[in-house]
């Protein structure tokens, strides 16, 4: 069982998800593993240099402008969200080979819609797209 009370049917091209709200621990998870992937990926390219050189070439302000348009949605990892906010897909219990196998637009959808679920500030664009596929109510 969840703990969530809050959660919703949104109605997918798939047919009907029931999502839920996310607890403080598992919006923290799906923020971590964002940040733990980009240190990755900064060590891969080579590490503290690659900063250096980003700072450099004054590309930080423009990569920072970048991802703030992104809204907040850019903090949360979508497996993690996914994997922790679907219920159900078609009345089904939502396993992880569901979750993961899930097309990517319903996916970018429900992800959407369990952020703003969730009460995460998401863009407006994104928020109205999650609106549209979760209804009027």
């Amino acid at each position: 069982m969840f703990a969530s009370k809050r959660t919703k049917t949104i109605t997918t091209g798939g047919g009907p998800i029931v999502i839920r709200a996310l607890g403080w621990r598992k919006l923290e998870r799906a923020r971590q593993a964002v940040l733990d992937q980009a240190q990755e990926q900064v060590m891969k390219l080579g590490g503290p240099a690659v900063l250096t050189a980003m700072q450099d070439a004054g590309g930080e302000d423009r990569i920072r402008e970048q991802a703030e348009s992104l809204g907040e949605q850019r903090h949360y990892n979508r497996l993690h969200v996914l994997r922790d906010g679907v219920v159900t897909i078609d009345g089904d219990v939502a396993t992880a080979e569901a979750v993961d196998d899930l097309e990517e637009d319903i996916a970018e959808e429900a992800f959407l819609a369990i952020l703003t679920l969730s009460r995460v500030q998401v863009t407006p664009e994104a928020a109205e797209a999650a609106k549209a596929v979760q209804g009027n109510d």
